[in-house]
């Protein structure tokens, strides 16, 4: 990974690193969610949805409903962004019977806007970056 990295130091400042030699080391709820929130706002969706999909097999209930519906709306935009539009707005439809929660907060993601930027988005037909 080392060498790697120096490789990598004249091309500019790397975003992200993961280094999958070993096992991934265990991470709260909090961290988890933080790395995915910051993986979506970075328009890395299929990113986003990997971490999610890890804590995803582990929920049960309602929490588990809502992030599957969260990992969905990162598979539309992975679908726009390799212009498969038709694709994208069809997974989108489907996350959105999903992002029903009672709380407004889901371990830092604000639940309304969410499903708000995700209505909008499938009303209009056209994707549009946003932030949770």
């Amino acid at each position: 990974m080392e060498t790697f990295l120096t490789a990598a130091e004249p091309l500019g400042t790397l975003e992200f690193v993961t280094d999958l030699e070993g096992p991934p080391p265990h991470r709260s709820d909090y961290e988890l969610f933080s790395k995915a929130r910051d993986y979506f706002n970075s328009e890395r969706y299929w990113e986003c949805h990997e971490v999610l999909e890890g804590a995803w097999r582990l929920m049960t209930g309602e929490e588990k409903l809502y992030v599957q519906g969260i990992i969905l709306v990162c598979a539309a935009f992975v679908h726009h962004q390799k212009g498969e539009g038709y694709v994208a707005l069809s997974v989108l439809k489907r996350a959105l019977r999903q992002l029903d929660y009672k709380a407004k907060d889901f371990h830092g993601i604000e639940v309304n806007s969410l499903k708000r930027h995700t209505e909008q988005i499938i009303s209009s037909g056209r994707f549009e970056v946003f932030r949770i």
